[in-house]
């Protein structure tokens, strides 16, 4: 219920796919990822616009942007599916719908490591 009042209070979120609850909002969606057993990766040079953040469990790499990022706040997950062989991605946004959408696009044309 709450995500539900922040997400009409804050604009409807963004989503692409159904992997993850864009109704709970970005602070909880990060606070869950930031959760993880895995210590964020480093990326050379300490990325401006992105942490990301390992999850070996579940098989998934969930992505944030970082304030200096034009679609902040946004979350995205990529998953590796055993069967069919593949993977699984989902996000969603908080911020401007445009940058939100470039974002995605860039990121579907990225072949996941």
């Amino acid at each position: 219920m709450i995500g539900l009042v922040a997400a009409v209070l804050l604009g409807a979120a963004h989503q692409y796919g159904a992997e993850l609850d864009c109704a709970a909002g970005y602070e909880a969606l990060r606070a869950g990822v930031e959760r993880s057993p895995e210590a964020p990766s480093s990326l050379p040079g300490g990325n401006p616009l992105f942490s990301l953040h390992a999850d070996d469990a579940a098989r998934a790499v969930y992505t944030l942007t970082k304030p200096a990022h034009p679609a902040h706040p946004a979350v995205l997950k990529t998953r590796l599916v055993p069967a069919p062989p593949g993977v699984e991605r989902s996000a969603c946004g908080y911020g401007d719908k445009a940058e939100f959408d470039r974002l995605i696009t860039d990121w579907l044309e990225e072949p996941p490591e």
